[in-house]
């Protein structure tokens, strides 16, 4: 039988499994991790539950859950390659204007170094703001600032390959803003 609290916890927190899965499976690059590790972020919050609202936001708490689950698992994890400032230039001619398929993005966005992406996900994807995502990875700001603005030269150059290797139909939009909350569309 179910406790009134059991039924709370589950009314707080299970309308973001679909988001903390999405960007589990982007960050782990694999189905079973993925499912592991939501289900630590999960079990780790029941364990920090007592009934009340122990957080103000409950999605903000279990993403920061589970990115720490994700880079415990990860300990050999390096963080920023020290070669970024001189691979990742902007392309001359400014912004991408092309359309790519949530199948590229997604296959360009694994070749992006784990401390890019996971910001890239929190705030493209997930839509968290600077703030946020600064909290859930514990950071400041400025240092969200920075990787995004590298994370998302580094996919630049990753859809430029797909760009240059594929027919691709030019279109004015901002950058990936469409392709990128494609991404959060739920998983079957």
């Amino acid at each position: 039988m179910q406790s009134a609290g059991d039924s709370r916890f589950e009314t707080m927190t299970m309308p973001h499994v679909n988001a903390l899965f999405q960007t589990a499976l982007r960050l782990t690059e694999n189905r079973p991790g993925a499912e592991e590790v939501v289900r630590e972020a999960y079990a780790c919050a029941w364990k920090s539950f007592d009934g009340r609202e122990t957080w103000s936001d409950w999605r903000l708490g279990l993403f920061k859950i589970l990115i720490h689950r994700i880079h415990r698992r990860n300990r050999g994890w390096s963080g920023i390659p020290s070669s970024t400032s001189e691979k990742y230039t902007e392309e001359p001619g400014g912004r991408d204007t092309f359309s790519y398929s949530p199948e590229q993005v997604v296959s360009a966005l694994s070749r992006v170094p784990m401390v890019f992406r996971e910001i890239i996900l929190l705030v493209d994807c997930q839509e968290f703001s600077y703030k946020e995502a600064a909290e859930i990875l514990d950071l400041s700001t400025g240092a969200v600032a920075d990787r995004l603005i590298l994370g998302r030269k580094h996919l630049r150059s990753e859809l430029a390959t797909v760009h240059s290797t594929m027919n691709v139909a030019s279109k004015n939009e901002p950058f990936l803003s469409r392709e990128l909350r494609q991404l959060r569309q739920p998983f079957v």
